[in-house]
């Protein structure tokens, strides 16, 4: 709804526009008829009243004070419309009234819009706002009717104003200071209307939603006056946009959730504190009134009340008061009472919120007004040190009276009625005062105390005490001149640092002062700042001189200690360094056996450098390391090369001195010659000598340059050593030789033939004659260098198929005289007899035992020999397909062919000896032999290893140190060793250790290398692997009464062992986990702190550890805003990981204070620039519960401590 009146002289005209859902609606203007005391239309032509009264029908036809009207059947839609009434006469109480059909048979409902009043002479104070700027000064806002008004403040405080203030035709009068004020309002028709407005304190501006529940029409308006205007806008939605002190929602929906901001301008003054953003976030929550309070308040302190003060605990601030005393005050504007004057009695005052769909809230605030007969006399101190404490200062009760005699201290009780803001001056039972260490310097504390009758609570008075502190008289700093003193170097600058105040008063011009304020200890002190350098640098001499508090008595300023003042006066110093530096002694002349310019020494650049060739280098002013050294060579002559190197030595003013230095470049150094190696060469094919023979590729290098490169070598070689001399030259004539010999051999092979196989027999004694004369001779020797040599040959005898037969190979050789031998050739000789043989002198057959040797008793070593791997060395080279061997436990049953031993047999006792038996399985044959064959079971390496052994591994499964060794306890040479990874053989890993660097199974093969056997045994070693482990947490919900967090850590999926672990929090004692089913282990800590926590786990066997970051959002539940450092400022604790959470900061009247920034450093105390008292703040916050990420809302409250 919008009502607009328009005044005029000696009428006024009347425009309504309003946005509607009910049926049929009639919009009438009607006066209160103040004979008969009832409403009725009027005529609007004359203002003359009619009998058309409350709830009678209003008709279509009816009076022509009908605004507008609606006939049509709405259904639940809102519709916006507009009517008027012009030129209405008259004065008195109108009202906009309405009526609406109820029901389908018409029934019809009504009810007030708005009443106004119009002034006998056309002007009318509608309503008036005072507004809290922050700064001890308010705004105060006038919606008035009238023609042309302007608007004047005559008197404050019932105390005429000289200059009155005139505003002209602006209603919004800024930077009032607060006080009870006469406004008068003139209008161009020469009416004058005077008004009395309290303008001590201020009315809240707010936002009321109502009935904001998807599908519900609603609105959320705002209390501002006519004349503000209002632009909605909302956050996250910058193309939304409204205007008017309502926003209808027809319906609201899920999509209008948000935080809407209502911007009040009043464009006449930008600078008004009318201008003003009001918020509002939309909430499901119920509303909350709050807990109304019963108060006393004594009939000399009645006063402007704002009845919130009266209400503890959260409450929403946009309810309507109403008061429902017996016989109401008239006092009431909206949350402010005026209780001025009014008689003792008790005031009951009904607070109720409103939203509509989401419920109503209701408190009482019940006020007691009480005479009284005690007064309190308002206290003042002077001229006290500021930031010291002052106990007992003095007692408000020594000037109090008590029907105008001296109060009996101990009948009464003193309380703290309004405490100073600045929480400095306190005031305790008995009425004494103390001043704490807050105070600053020049300013006033005020409180309000109570003194109440112990015996007779109704009797009591409040009075104030005001304490003024000292103002600071700082010290007066000296002058210097503007031109700066002038000296060589930094350290001609006196470097005193402790001055006594005769000397800080002679400083410069001899115009500084000390102020000793008599409040603590002076201390002058000087500091010079830092060397930049010597060249024309300005060095600032600073002089400080400060007063403080010693807290510590140690006569020494600290931190902590109060600091009353701080003069602080500066000296400028020119510092020119002209002076070079000083140089003695020469440099040695220098012979370099090189050939070019590039060769010499690079030149030094530093002056300790310089000094080691024989100089001595000194400045004035600066160090060696500032000096700098600089150089430039002057090159003459070619053999020597002479360079001429000067060095000059520059401060850092470019001071400069110079020395030089020769040095002389010969080539005294002869070629150095890359001889080639010896080399070998064979004949050329069919004779005894070589030709086209290539010597290599030979080189020669000068540290200048090759002339030449020569040789002696001849064109053909003889067989045997030839030298050849090299010779290199440079470019001067250096020379340098050296040898190659090259070596011709006879590698040719010479040739033969073998004669033919042949066959001969033996004698019955088994002899036979295989001279050459018999069996052949070679006849074709031929050699390619060699004359006369002879065939050689070897013969090599087995046994034939029977006794006494044998098969002779005849090897054939034949060799130069250089020791090249042609191909061997074998002819064959048979010697052919009937006798069998067997071999009588067999090896022991020895074999590796099956297991390690534990006992040290090796006569006890059995293992399975396979007898058959013995046929052949038995039969001697006899034909098996002839002969058979079979084995026997002794010679007897070798003889009878009894107990014979199987082929795979296991002996039974070590060593062990048996009898081989070889028979002629030929047709009719019966010759046989029995021969010895000895076994032996020869022993296994043995060692003991653990069970399995455990390596630390980083997260890609690879050792993170050596610590972790296989040691064998053999040694090398005497064993080998093989490793084995997964059963792959590991590279170069031959020692009796291992330092494994992954987990799996390794293999170790271990060979006894003393043995003429060779045994070798296999072990199998398992290595596990512990990485650090992996963490999880489960933890309490946001804002929980005790916090408590269970941590899991599970086995790196690299791991290959199940371990326990201990658990830490915050670098705490570890405390053991409790190992699960599932193989992980855990740890609850209870209680833990809010803010960031940080739980670390270690494995217990040794191998890593793993922590993780735990943020628990909670909030604190005090804040002490006073700079020392700690706890300065208040926000919710680890919020800033969640950048979409909304905190909002109210008082305890529900003023919002703050909308805090999640990512932000907090509230810091203070509202509007202003410090807030010590007091209970109440805040909501919408975040994310982190275990669920469901949205979700915490409201409770926190205490300011000063």
């Amino acid at each position: 709804m919008d009502a607009t009146i328009t005044s005029f002289c000696g009428s006024f005209n009347l425009n309504l526009t309003a946005t509607y859902n009910i049926t049929a609606p009639i919009f009438v203007l009607q006066k209160f008829n103040t004979t008969d005391g009832v409403w009725a239309n009027i005529n609007n032509a004359t203002a003359e009243l009619t009998n058309y009264v409350d709830n009678t029908h209003f008709y279509r036809d009816g009076s022509t004070s009908i605004i507008f009207t609606n006939y049509q059947n709405n259904y639940g839609q809102f519709i916006t419309k507009s009517g008027f009434v012009n030129n209405v006469t008259g004065s008195g109480l109108f009202r906009i009234y309405y009526s609406f059909s109820r029901t389908s048979e018409q029934e019809r409902c009504y009810n007030t819009l708005q009443e106004f009043t119009i002034g006998d002479n056309n002007i009318t104070l509608v309503d008036f706002s005072v507004i809290d700027c922050g700064n001890g000064t308010n705004d105060l806002l006038i919606d008035a009717l009238g023609v042309n008004l302007n608007y004047e403040l005559i008197s404050r405080d019932g105390v005429a104003l000289s200059p009155t203030i005139n505003n002209g035709k602006d209603p919004v009068f800024t930077g009032l200071t607060p006080g009870l004020y006469e406004v008068q309002i003139s209008d161009d028709c020469g009416a004058i209307s005077n008004f009395v407005i309290n303008a001590n304190k201020s009315q809240l501006s707010v936002i009321q939603p109502y009935n904001l529940c998807v599908g519900e029409n609603g609105f959320i308006t705002t209390n501002a006056l006519s004349i503000i205007d209002v632009t909605w806008t909302k956050d996250g939605d910058p193309s939304f946009s409204a205007t008017g002190n309502t926003l209808n929602f027809t319906p609201y929906s899920a999509t209008d959730t948000g935080t809407y901001n209502a911007v009040l301008s009043y464009s006449a003054n930008p600078n008004s504190c009318a201008n003003q953003t009001l918020s509002y976030t939309v909430t499901s929550a119920p509303p909350i009134a709050g807990n109304g309070q019963t108060v006393d308040i004594a009939f000399i302190d009645t006063t402007l009340e704002n009845l919130f003060d009266y209400i503890n605990g959260p409450y929403d601030n946009f309810g309507i008061w109403t008061e429902t005393t017996a016989t109401p005050s008239g006092t009431l504007n909206d949350n402010l009472w005026d209780a001025t004057g009014l008689e003792a009695g008790t005031y009951i005052f009904d607070y109720v919120v409103d939203t509509g769909c989401n419920g109503i809230d209701s408190t009482t605030v019940t006020i007691n007004i009480l005479e009284s007969d005690l007064t309190a006399i308002d206290n003042s101190v002077l001229d006290i040190c500021p930031s010291t404490i002052h106990d007992n200062l003095l007692n408000v009760l020594d000037n109090d009276t008590y029907g105008q005699q001296p109060l009996v201290q101990t009948d009464f009780l003193v309380t703290t009625e309004t405490a100073d803001p600045e929480n400095v001056i306190t005031i305790d039972a008995m009425g004494n005062i103390n001043v704490n260490n807050t105070s600053l310097p020049g300013q006033t504390y005020t409180l309000e105390y109570k003194i109440t009758e112990t015996t007779n609570t109704d009797n009591f008075d409040t009075a104030f005490l005001t304490v003024t502190i000292k103002s600071i008289s700082e010290s007066v700093a000296p002058t210097f001149s503007t031109a700066p003193t002038q000296v060589q170097c930094y350290d001609d600058i006196p470097s005193s640092t402790i001055l006594s105040q005769t000397e800080f008063e002679t400083l410069g011009n001899a115009d500084g002062l000390i102020n000793n304020n008599n409040c603590g200890l002076i201390e002058i002190t000087a500091a010079n700042s830092l060397d930049t350098g010597n060249c024309n640098q300005t060095v600032t001499r600073t002089y400080t001189v400060i007063e403080y508090l010693d807290i510590n008595n140690d006569n020494i300023y600290n931190t902590g200690d109060t600091l009353f003042y701080e003069t602080i006066s500066t000296e400028n110093y020119l510092v020119n360094d002209t002076v070079a530096p000083s140089l003695t002694g020469t440099i040695a002349e220098t012979t370099i056996a090189k050939c070019s310019v590039s060769d010499a020494d690079i030149a030094v650049t530093t002056v300790p450098e310089l000094e080691l060739m024989g100089l001595t280098i000194t400045d004035s002013c600066s160090n060696d390391n500032d000096l700098i050294v600089i150089s430039d060579d002057t090159v003459t002559g070619t053999n020597p090369i002479v360079i001429t190197r000067t060095y000059t030595i520059k401060d850092r003013c470019d001071n400069a001195t110079s020395t030089i230095q020769i040095i002389n470049i010969e080539d005294n150094e002869s070629p150095t010659i890359n001889c080639a190696i010896d080399i070998t060469i064979d004949t050329d094919i069919g004779l005894c000598t070589a030709s086209n023979v290539n010597l290599g590729n030979i080189t020669a290098v000068d540290n200048c340059t090759v002339a030449s490169l020569t040789n002696n070598a001849p064109t053909i070689f003889p067989t045997g050593d030839t030298t050849i001399t090299w010779t290199a030259t440079d470019g001067v004539g250096n020379t340098s030789t050296c040898e190659q010999i090259v070596t011709v051999e006879d590698n040719e092979s010479p040739t033969f033939t073998a004669p033919d196989d042949i066959e001969i027999f033996s004698d019955i004694n088994s002899n036979y004659d295989i001279s050459i004369n018999i069996t052949g001779d070679v006849l074709d020797e031929i050699d390619n260098c060699s004359t006369g040599i002879q065939a050689t040959f070897i013969d090599t005898i087995v046994d034939g198929e029977c006794p006494g037969s044998k098969i002779i190979t005849r090897t054939w050789s034949l060799e130069d005289t250089n020791g090249n031998s042609a191909v061997d050739q074998i002819q064959t000789i048979t010697v052919l007899n009937d006798t069998i043989l067997a071999n009588q002198n067999l090896e022991t057959y020895n074999v590796c035992d099956d297991t390690p040797e534990t006992d040290n008793n090796t006569t006890n070593n059995t293992t399975v020999f396979d007898l058959s791997f013995q046929d052949n060395n038995v039969l001697n080279g006899l034909d098996n397909t002839i002969y058979s061997v079979s084995y026997y436990p002794t010679f007897e049953d070798a003889e009878q062919k009894s107990n014979t031993l199987p082929n795979l047999y296991e002996n039974t006792i070590n060593p062990q000896t048996i009898y081989a038996r070889v028979d002629n399985n030929s047709p009719g044959s019966t010759c046989y032999a029995i021969t010895e064959l000895g076994l032996m079971v020869e022993s296994l390496p043995y060692i003991q290893l653990e069970e399995s052994y455990l390596i630390c591994v980083d997260t890609n499964g690879i050792a993170i140190d050596d610590s972790t060794v296989i040691n064998i306890p053999l040694n090398k040479p005497e064993y080998s060793f093989s490793w084995y990874y997964n059963s792959i053989i590991i590279p170069n890993e031959t020692e009796p250790s291992l330092t494994p660097n992954q987990s799996g199974e390794y293999n170790l093969i271990v060979t006894d290398m003393v043995s003429p056997f060779m045994c070798s045994n296999n072990y199998t070693i398992i290595v596990e692997a512990s990485a650090p482990p992996q963490l999880s947490y489960e933890l309490t919900p946001a804002f929980a009464n005790m916090h408590d967090v269970t941590v899991t850590a599970t086995a790196s999926e690299i791991s290959t062992i199940t371990t326990n672990h201990t658990f830490s929090l915050n670098d705490g004692s570890p405390q053991l986990g409790t190992i699960n089913s599932d193989g992980t282990s855990s740890y609850t800590f209870t209680n833990i702190k809010p803010g960031y926590n940080v739980v670390t786990a270690n494995n217990i066997d040794g191998c890593g550890e793993n922590s993780i970051e735990i943020l628990v959002i909670d909030y604190p539940l005090y804040f002490t805003p006073n700079s020392d450092g700690y706890n300065d400022t208040w926000n919710i604790y680890s919020i800033d990981t969640q950048p979409d959470a909304i905190i909002y900061i109210f008082d305890r009247y529900g003023r919002l204070l703050k909308q805090l920034n999640p990512k932000g450093k907090g509230w810091d105390g203070t509202y509007n620039g202003n410090l807030m008292p010590t007091n209970d703040y109440w805040f909501t916050v919408e975040y994310r519960e982190p275990k669920t990420n469901e949205r979700k809302i915490m409201k409770a409250h926190f205490t300011l401590k000063r």
